[in-house]
C-alpha cells in the first residue's frame, strides 16, 4: 500500500488532528492494532503566513510543489495539503508532482449537499473564489459574511488559533456569527476552527473541512486494499 503524503504544518495544530483522526479512522476501518500509511512534511508556519500576507501564492506553489515531490520520491501515493487557504496553490502542487492531489473540497461537497451553508474561514479562502466555486460547481449553495466580519474571523484564526489558543470572547463572537446565519449549516473551512465552533456552543450543524478531507484520505487508502 501506498501512504499518503501530507503537506503539514499549516499550521501544526491542524497538523496533529490529521494524524490523530485519520489513525483512528483507518484503525476503526481495519481493526485490530492497524495504523494509516502516511508521509509528513511539516512546514514552518511563519514564512508561509508571511508570503500568505504578501499573497506570494506562486512562491507558495513552488514552495509546497517541491516539498510534494520529496514526498512522491519518499513513497508517497497521493498527496494531501493539510488546509484550506493553501488550496489556492493546489496546480501548482499538482503539477510538481505525477500522483493526484487529493482535494479538501472533494470531502466537503460530499457531506454539504445542497443546503444552504455559510462558509468560515481566512479571510483569503472566504474572500476568494478558489473553495466557493469549486464547492459550487458541486452543487453546494455557499454564502459567507460581510467584508467587516470576515476581518475579525480572520484575525481570530492567527493570532489565537494558530498558537491552539482561543478565548471566551472569541468563542462568543463566533457564536453570535453561526447562530445568526439564516441558512442550515456551518462549513468550518479552516482547518482550526474546531477550536472554537462545536456542537457545545453552535446550534446549526457544523461541517469540519479537516472532517471532511480526512474521510477523503481515508477512502484512497482503503481502495487499496
Amino acid at each position: 500500500m501506498k501512504p499518503i503524503g501530507l503537506l503539514g504544518g499549516t499550521t501544526w495544530v491542524s497538523t496533529q488532528h490529521y494524524y490523530a483522526k485519520l489513525n483512528r479512522a483507518y484503525q476503526d476501518a481495519r481493526g485490530g492494532i492497524a495504523s494509516a500509511p502516511m508521509l509528513i512534511h511539516s512546514a514552518d508556519f511563519a514564512p508561509i503566513a508571511a508570503a500568505q500576507a504578501a499573497e506570494d501564492w506562486n512562491a507558495l506553489g513552488e514552495f509546497f510543489g517541491a516539498r510534494a515531490r520529496e514526498l512522491e520520491v519518499a513513497g508517497a501515493g497521493a498527496i494531501a495539503i493539510g488546509a484550506n487557504t493553501l488550496h489556492l496553490c493546489i496546480d501548482a502542487v499538482q503539477n510538481h508532482v505525477d500522483v493526484p492531489v487529493l482535494h479538501i473540497g472533494d470531502g466537503i461537497a460530499q457531506a454539504l449537499g445542497r443546503r444552504p451553508t455559510l462558509l468560515l474561514g481566512t479571510a483569503f479562502t472566504m474572500a476568494k473564489p478558489f473553495l466557493r466555486d469549486y464547492l459550487s460547481a458541486r452543487g453546494c449553495a455557499i454564502e459567507v459574511p460581510s467584508a467587516e466580519q470576515q476581518a475579525w474571523v480572520h484575525d481570530i484564526i492567527y493570532t489565537e488559533l494558530a498558537k491552539e489558543r482561543v478565548t471566551q470572547a472569541s468563542r462568543g463572537r463566533f457564536q453570535a456569527l453561526a447562530e445568526g446565519f439564516q441558512g442550515e449549516q456551518v462549513l468550518l473551512a479552516c482547518t482550526e476552527l474546531g477550536l472554537v465552533l462545536d456542537a457545545d456552543n453552535c446550534s446549526l450543524p457544523l461541517v469540519d473541512s479537516l472532517d471532511c478531507h480526512v474521510q477523503l484520505l481515508l477512502d484512497y487508502l482503503i481502495n487499496q486494499l
